[in-house]
């Protein structure tokens, strides 16, 4: 009788404990920036566009893809560092990243040469949150000569 008790109480925890971790982490960081940033921007020093290779991505998706283009006259740098957001009731939150994958993520400088393409890939893996149905945007920061510029690309979870 004891037996049956402890292996149906077992279930039970094994259960609930299943449930806690499939359920998705509530996002509570806002974001630092504005509600409305550009995937392209022209001036007189940076001609630049950052696009995600879909609009929309199934909630399994493994990879999300993005291609930075540089159709300015000068080459312009980045870090690897980025930001994943989510927008939640007209309002954007950071998307966090395991603790593994942070310190992947250091401020290394990257060139994207003048009139040149470069793809980045963020790996679904390193987040510490279910991607789930809705809007996201990925951010980055460039700079060129003293400019800088912030660019997000948005795309769409769609089950």
């Amino acid at each position: 009788m004891k037996s049956k008790f402890r292996l149906t109480s077992l279930c039970i925890f094994t259960l609930i404990m299943i449930g806690c971790q499939s359920q998705t982490m509530e996002l509570i960081e806002l974001s630092n920036y504005e509600k409305n940033l550009p995937s392209f921007i022209e001036n007189e020093d940076l001609v630049l566009e950052m696009k995600s290779a879909k609009e929309t991505y199934p909630p399994t998706v493994d990879e999300i893809s993005f291609k930075l283009s540089n159709f300015g006259p000068h080459d312009v740098g980045f870090v690897e560092y980025y930001q994943l957001e989510k927008r939640i009731n007209e309002s954007w939150y950071k998307v966090p990243f395991s603790e593994d994958a942070s310190s992947i993520y250091i401020e290394i400088d990257n060139m994207l040469k003048e009139k040149t393409a470069s793809e980045i890939t963020l790996k679904v893996e390193d987040l510490e949150y279910q991607l789930t149905e809705g809007e996201y945007r990925m951010i980055k920061e460039f700079w060129s000569d003293g400019n800088e510029a912030i660019l997000a690309s948005e795309f769409r979870i769609v089950s």
